[in-house]
């Protein structure tokens, strides 16, 4: 029995031991001996200070916006005036006060004040709100010396890289929050056959983005702005849901300059109407399915041209109604909003590479692009 009892004995002196021994050796894992802090692996260190190098490059370019505009109180019999107070971000695009944001942000107001990150305070002026997209320019006065952001290539940004969303949720200057891009070439419903087509292309992210961030910066790990944020989906909640959706900053530069240099966005123009296979299937009382073969196409791709307008760069080039724009400048269009984006961003002046389907024949033709009519 004592034989026993001395083993067990012997048993928990060498549990308690081998406890002791690997409780030291998990607690060397995870403290730094000499700090005392948890340990960090350095993949994930080197992560945290790439974020926090990002956060003190691109905060400065940022800025807090508080609008004040007037209105009436539809329950006053006495046409009641009061003031509303509204939030939003924008971002800092020259030295001299340049900065862009929303146009849904500074719409109607009477006056609009800016926040600087370093708590200097001023006031700006609308220079121009853009009629094809929800962006503006303000101009803020009297400050001479400003951090403009730097502006990255967002046809680069891939699916999955980490992104910054910089802005003044909820009034709250100059947040930060942290997340991935989750999807690249989002567009909105819209309705094609408008008088005005909109241009449309988002980058969608899970950075928490809430009331308040409009307007403010969406950043990639080098400080490039990649995104102006201007969306979230709440599905009736109006806070964060995990999507998000920024304006590309190649949209917002091609706005941008053209401002700066022009006045105004010269958006590019080449006369038609577009419309879908499923358009023309409906319109030739056919399948999609169907027509896809009868076209020549390998898939349903690509936009038909309903229309071709009188004495436009179009007709010039022989384009005809029902022919199938497959590619602009080698890049496959899949949707009329593809088309309205790659057009719209072309440079008045400058030609384009049409790749189209006509009597499932493939030609090719170079169009030249005009500047969209304001009438």
């Amino acid at each position: 029995m004592k034989k026993f009892v001395v083993l067990g004995f012997l048993v928990i002196a060498l549990g308690v031991a081998g406890g002791v021994y690997l409780a030291s050796q998990t607690t060397s894992l995870f403290v730094n001996q000499n700090s005392g802090y948890a340990y960090i692996s350095p993949a994930v260190a080197d992560l945290q200070e790439s974020v926090a190098e990002t956060c003190k490059k691109v905060i400065p370019s940022v800025v807090h916006l508080t609008t004040k505009q007037k209105v009436v109180d539809p329950f006053s019999v006495w046409s009641y005036e009061r003031e509303s107070t509204g939030v939003g971000s924008g971002v800092i695009i020259t030295k001299d006060g340049y900065i862009v944001t929303n146009k849904h942000v500074i719409q109607n107001a009477n006056s609009i004040y800016v926040a600087l990150a370093d708590g200097q305070e001023g006031k700006a002026k609308v220079i121009y709100t853009d009629l094809y997209t929800d962006l503006a320019i303000i101009k803020l006065n009297g400050f001479g010396n400003l951090m403009p952001a730097a502006f990255g290539n967002s046809d680069s940004v891939r699916i999955g890289d980490f992104v910054l969303a910089v802005g003044s949720p909820f009034g709250y200057h100059h947040s930060v929050t942290f997340g991935i891009v989750g999807s690249k070439g989002r567009k909105l419903e819209q309705d094609m056959s408008g008088s005005v087509p909109r241009v449309h292309d988002f980058i969608q992210t899970d950075a928490a983005l809430n009331p308040g961030n409009s307007g403010g910066a969406l950043v990639n790990l080098h400080g490039e702005v990649v995104g102006i944020n201007s969306l979230i989906i709440t599905k009736g909640t109006n806070t964060y849901t995990g999507v998000g959706l920024a304006y590309t900053s190649n949209i917002v530069k091609r706005i941008v300059d053209d401002v700066l240099e022009f006045g105004k966005f010269r958006r590019g123009y080449i006369g038609i109407n577009p419309a879908t296979i499923d358009d023309l299937a409906e319109h030739l009382n056919t399948s999609t399915e169907l027509l896809v073969k009868e076209l020549g196409l390998e898939k349903k791709s690509g936009v038909v041209i309903g229309d071709v307008g009188k004495d436009t760069p179009a007709e010039k080039a022989g384009l005809q109604q029902f022919d199938i724009i497959i590619e602009v400048d080698g890049k496959p269009i899949n949707s009329a909003s593809d088309l309205i984006l790659n057009i719209s961003l072309k440079q008045p002046g400058s030609s384009v590479q049409l790749l189209i389907m006509r009597n499932k024949r493939k030609l090719t033709k170079e169009v030249q692009v005009a500047e969209f009519p304001t009438k």
